[in-house]
């Protein structure tokens, strides 16, 4: 009985009874050429802003390949194909052309092992007909070579790196979670993908107060244990791993270098400090600010209007309150978005889309598709909630909830981005009593509410605490009047300040 053997110059030499092939070094012979897809708004480029892989890594169907940025949207481009990456056509912050070769995959022709039966006769023992289009390196038996590889792995987890696919892995850095500190449930402490999900919703249990303390400490969180209910992590977890640690807090070594004696320290006269230039670093725009560049750009035409008033959120306060007492988390936003939806239902034309191509028409847009400001790790990002008009108060936290969680994964797309038919603009969150906000053209209307405050205001002849918040309206002028936006702007009012009369208009 006789196998064959490929060698690097293409012949096959007759060794037992097996087809003798590595896998690993098998070269697949049919390359791919995968294509970056349309992201849709007549984009034509987009930034690699960073590649999930390199010339020779292997990769599966939806892998992530890279992270790419434009002046719309950051989001990931997923592989099309399983194989091994032959070629990437951009280096990260070289803009990519939409439509043409992105990476070139090579992709399994057919299986590497056959029996006898699956051979040719032996005669082609000796024929110099090339199996395959390339073939890297001398082959060896794919069995033992797997059987190398699993014991190299097992090595490798005692040394601290992590057992992982390489779909695993890449589902860890598109959540950015480093894959050698998660405790893997699979064979031989293999990592899968729940152990990534149980170890991301760990990550969460702390407080922002409780993370502050530790990066004072200059602590990784995820190395602490919590005592807390269901695994939280306390202060008193991290103050406990200090002392077992006896790691020196970061403003205590400030200190101790401020108190260098003066002559140990640098110290520049007057006339030096005043005969030196100014210096300046030139900072190239992302693809984030690139959009905002455009977008305010193209806003500085638009003819504003400025409607400002102030609500009383009291009574949508207690609303909130009741909900919470009955597990119902609804941030105020989102009762924004539903009183906004309300209130377009009559002034339609709020919703309404102008482009100044055709200057003596406009569209009222039926879809309630409500932009929101978002403040991200990749920049400020404007998505939409679909359809508000058709969601209640819970699915639309859920919407608000699903884009933020995005949006700081850096995982929102076109469907998220696009489409969006009037905006609100929460800078109360971040500070600032008012704001002048300018519209995201076509659309026509954008609203920003300010900074919640308790307000001593007059209810009948007593003087009592009120929550207040200041909100400007702006308008496309072209296309509304003051007395529109006025009555539209006095209608969302109402219904924040008597949010039992929401209930009333609700489907």
């Amino acid at each position: 009985m006789l196998s064959l053997k490929l060698l690097s110059n293409g012949k096959k030499i007759a060794l037992g009874n097996k087809l003798i092939i590595n896998k690993n070094f098998f070269d697949f012979g049919t390359i791919k050429t995968f294509i970056l897809p349309d992201l849709g708004e007549k984009i034509k480029e987009a930034t690699i802003k960073e590649w999930h892989v390199k010339v020779g890594d292997t990769v599966e169907e939806f892998q992530t390949l890279a992270d790419v940025s434009t002046d719309k949207l950051f989001t990931q481009i997923p592989s099309d194909f399983n194989g091994k990456i032959h070629k990437l056509y951009y280096e990260e912050e070289e803009n990519a052309l939409i439509g043409k070769p992105f990476v070139d995959i090579e992709v399994e022709d057919g299986e590497y092992a056959a029996s006898e039966n699956d051979k040719q006769s032996p005669n082609s023992a000796t024929s110099d007909q090339p199996a395959t289009s390339h073939i890297e390196k001398d082959q060896i038996d794919y069995s033992q070579k797997h059987e190398n590889n699993t014991q190299n792995q097992i090595q490798n987890k005692q040394k601290g790196a992590a057992l992982a696919t390489p779909y695993v892995r890449g589902l860890a850095k598109n959540q950015g979670i480093d894959i050698d500190k998660v405790i893997g449930s699979g064979p031989e402490g293999r990592v899968l993908e729940e152990d990534l999900q149980k170890y991301g919703k760990r990550s969460n249990q702390y407080s922002p107060a409780t993370r502050s303390l530790a990066a004072e400490y200059g602590i990784d969180i995820h190395q602490v244990t919590g005592t807390g209910r269901d695994g939280l992590i306390l202060k008193s977890d991290i103050l406990d791993y200090v002392k077992a640690n006896n790691i020196p807090s970061k403003s205590v070594q400030t200190m101790q270098d401020m108190k260098k004696p003066l002559t140990q320290q640098k110290q520049q006269s007057p006339a030096t400090l005043s005969d030196q230039k100014l210096t300046t670093e030139k900072i190239q725009m992302d693809g984030f600010a690139r959009g905002m560049q455009k977008s305010m750009t193209a806003a500085n035409s638009i003819p504003h209007l400025y409607v400002q008033e102030e609500i009383d959120l009291t009574e949508a306060k207690a609303f909130r309150e009741t909900l919470k007492k009955n597990n119902q988390k609804i941030t105020f936003m989102s009762i924004f978005v539903k009183a906004f939806s309300l209130a377009l239902t009559d002034y339609p034309i709020i919703n309404s889309l102008y482009d100044p191509e055709t200057p003596f028409e406009y569209k009222i847009a039926q879809n309630h598709n409500i932009t929101v400001a978002i403040n991200s790790p990749h920049g400020l990002v404007v998505p939409n909630i679909k359809n508000v008009q058709n969601l209640s108060l819970l699915q639309i936290q859920h919407e608000i909830n699903a884009l933020r969680e995005k949006a700081d994964k850096g995982q929102l797309g076109p469907k998220e981005l696009y489409d969006g038919t009037v905006s609100i603009s929460n800078v109360g969150v971040v500070g600032g009593t008012y704001a002048s906000p300018l519209l995201f053209a076509p659309q026509t209307s954008i609203v920003a509410v300010g900074r919640m405050m308790e307000v001593p205001k007059f209810v009948g002849n007593q003087v009592v605490p009120r929550s207040m918040i200041n909100v400007s309206l702006g308008c496309d002028h072209r296309v509304i009047d003051g007395a529109t936006a006025a009555g539209f702007l006095m209608r969302w009012k109402f219904l924040l300040e008597n949010p039992a009369m929401m209930l009333v208009q609700m489907k």
